[in-house]
């Protein structure tokens, strides 16, 4: 097999792994009634608080429009609030609630459980071998 019929079968792959993944953790967020994007946005207001619709936008590459749709049903849950910026009042930053803060830990647990269990296939040094190879599939993507 050529390197580039390699490549194809490794996108192939990668595929197939993003589908099995997302059935995985599908049911986790149907649980807890929220989305796979409104995932995201939680994960990333939880990592960087105060984040403002057009950073969500860019973060998600969609539209500002969009981003406040997602913001909203957040915020209509319970588990995010907007605060008006200090600088500019055109401007909100979105920040975790209490139960916003409680729901991405239980998340990330639930999550670590599957990846666990996912990982339990490879020994200690096949994981090493496997995280290495990536970051070096990802360090020209990343600059």
């Amino acid at each position: 097999m050529n390197r580039l019929e390699r490549i194809t079968e490794f996108l192939g792959s990668l595929h197939k792994m993003k589908k099995a993944l997302f059935s995985q953790i599908h049911p986790i967020f149907e649980k807890h009634g929220i989305t796979p994007v409104e995932w995201l946005v939680l994960f990333h207001i939880h990592e960087e608080p105060g984040l403002s619709i057009k950073d969500i936008a860019h973060i998600l590459g969609t539209t500002s429009s969009a981003a406040t749709q997602i913001v909203t049903s957040i915020v209509e849950k319970g588990y995010t609030e907007r605060k008006e910026s200090t600088e500019d009042r055109r401007v909100m930053h979105i920040f975790l609630t209490e139960n916003g803060t409680k729901l991405v830990k239980t998340l990330k647990s639930e999550q670590l459980v599957v990846f666990t269990s996912m990982f339990h296939a490879f020994s200690d040094e096949e994981m090493e071998t496997y995280f290495s190879l990536q970051k070096k599939l990802l360090s020209p993507l990343q600059k």
